[in-house]
């Protein structure tokens, strides 16, 4: 098991080392991407907050007029240095900061303007003597704005783009690196060129950039690598545990640790118990009492069933036979699964156990339970090993009547004498419930059928009351008694009065 999960996690983290690598190389390129249509868009914006400065005419702008305007414009920009004007000749000759200035700009800052009417510059400035980044832009009539922008306000339109400390970048303008440039050998660079501005943002991966990348991810991994693992040991157990239980199922079956549980059966017009229901128990010495609920689908599923059904068929019979005066008039029913009664070797095995107890069989009913439609071949065999467990003297009832079977075709069809009405019709009885016509014509058609009806599960006296008024006569469940043992069984059958054969 320590292994199964070690492999568990050793897939699961290198399948994220992949994804994580994939995603770093995806991260990186579309971040620097990103980053430059970011720095063009802010350049853009400042473009069109600040080109109603410049007069359509080649009249030219004077300081005096626009300097307050200008400094207005400085002081609320978070990015914005200092502004200035420049003419046709690229004289600047207003500065926010200083007011009337008189310098001119490079003639290759001029040449580029003449190519196109915006251009970038990293530079020192004349006022200042710093390195910045410098946006200058044109009108119509050739006046034009620089706007000195600190290279940390550019950087960080990269890095809150990016966010990745670990990833490498650089921005460069002119081919003027606003970083100095690190001579590490990258493993991969991605490079991004704007159309509209000499702009360049590059994007370089490491070794530590894809460890840190995978780092932050790696939770993904282990989380996903941990709920694999509890699913394995979930099933683990599970399986673990459905194999213990079939051992002990077995060993059960072996050293017969089951006993049988009776619930009467009551006719209510004269409080008579004229038969009772055996109910399989299994009590285990070391894990103590199961569920039928529990290893009567699990003796389906290992193939126990069979063995299980012979074992309450004969336990009925002893007890019938050792109790014979007192089931004189009384039946005791077994459940039969749909899986038993279709099997040869059970009816095999069956006929030849009835043929040495023929005096027992009037007293015994089988109760043929079903949970989906029988197939045309299974109709044909179950028809054949009803006909032959009836030439015996054996009763043969539907259980679970209204929630199992395909129609009413298939109880008109088999040598049935009794119906057996669910509980689940009786947990949503009461007065003007929708139950009730259910309910009416079920007993039409058994009575129609000549079939006696059992309801099940019938717990409060309101219920016993709205079956007495439908019409029903024979009623099971705790309002009248729960499944006993065999010694509290002959007890309470001892305080009852005789009566009629069933």
């Amino acid at each position: 098991m320590i292994v199964q999960i070690a492999l568990i996690f050793i897939l699961v983290m290198l399948m994220a080392w992949l994804g994580a690598l994939f995603s770093a190389k995806r991260h990186a390129e579309v971040g620097a991407k990103k980053a430059l249509e970011n720095i063009e868009s802010h350049f853009d914006a400042v473009i069109d907050e600040l080109s109603p400065l410049l007069l359509p005419s080649e009249q030219r702008v004077y300081c005096s007029n626009v300097l307050t305007e200008l400094r207005q414009y400085v002081f609320r920009s978070d990015t914005l240095k200092e502004i200035g004007l420049f003419d046709d000749r690229g004289n600047v000759y207003c500065n926010s900061n200083r007011g009337v200035v008189s310098f001119y700009l490079y003639q290759t800052i001029l040449d580029r303007l003449q190519l196109d009417n915006v251009t970038l510059s990293y530079t020192k400035t004349k006022l200042s003597q710093q390195k910045s980044v410098v946006l200058l832009f044109t009108g119509a009539s050739g006046n034009g704005i620089s706007v000195v922008i600190p290279p940390r306000y550019i950087l960080r339109i990269v890095e809150s783009t990016l966010n990745q400390p670990s990833l490498n970048y650089n921005v460069s303008i002119i081919s003027r690196h606003l970083v100095e440039e690190n001579q590490q050998k990258w493993l991969q660079s991605y490079r991004f060129r704007s159309e509209r501005y000499p702009l360049e943002v590059v994007a370089n991966t490491s070794l530590d950039y894809y460890i840190h990348y995978f780092l932050s991810l790696a939770w993904i991994g282990i989380v996903v690598a941990s709920v694999l693992s509890v699913i394995l040991l979930y099933r683990r157990q599970d399986k673990f545990t459905q194999n213990s239980l079939e051992a002990s199922l077995q060993e059960a079956i072996k050293n017969d640790y089951f006993d049988i549980h009776y619930q009467p059966i009551t006719n209510v017009l004269d409080q008579q118990t004229i038969g009772c229901e055996a109910l399989l128990r299994w009590n285990d010495p070391v894990q103590g009492t199961i569920a039928p609920n529990i290893f009567i689908p699990l003796a389906e599923k290992v193939g126990l069933i069979e063995q299980l059904s012979n074992l309450v068929i004969a336990k009925t019979c002893s007890f019938i036979d050792k109790n014979h005066a007192l089931f004189s008039d009384k039946y005791i029913s077994v459940n039969i699964s749909r899986s038993v009664i279709l099997k040869h070797s059970f009816m095999q095995k069956l006929l030849v156990f009835l043929e040495r107890v023929p005096h027992l069989t009037p007293h015994l009913v089988f109760e043929i339970t079903e949970d989906n439609n029988f197939s045309t071949q299974e109709l044909v065999v179950l028809k054949q090993h009803l006909d032959a467990i009836s030439s015996h003297g054996i009763k043969i009832a539907v259980d679970d009547f209204g929630t199992g079977y395909s129609g009413l075709d298939f109880i008109r069809q088999y040598p049935f004498q009794f119906v057996k009405i669910d509980r689940v019709f009786i947990k949503s009885l009461y007065n003007d419930s929708n139950v009730i016509p259910l309910l009416e014509s079920m007993l039409i058609i058994a009575n129609n059928l000549n079939m006696k009806v059992i309801v099940e599960g019938v717990e409060e006296q309101y219920q016993l009351q709205i079956l007495q008024r439908i019409g029903f006569t024979y009623i099971q469940g705790f309002y009248f008694a729960k499944p006993l043992p065999d010694a509290e069984l002959l007890s309470y059958l001892s305080e009852k009065p005789q009566g009629n054969e069933f």
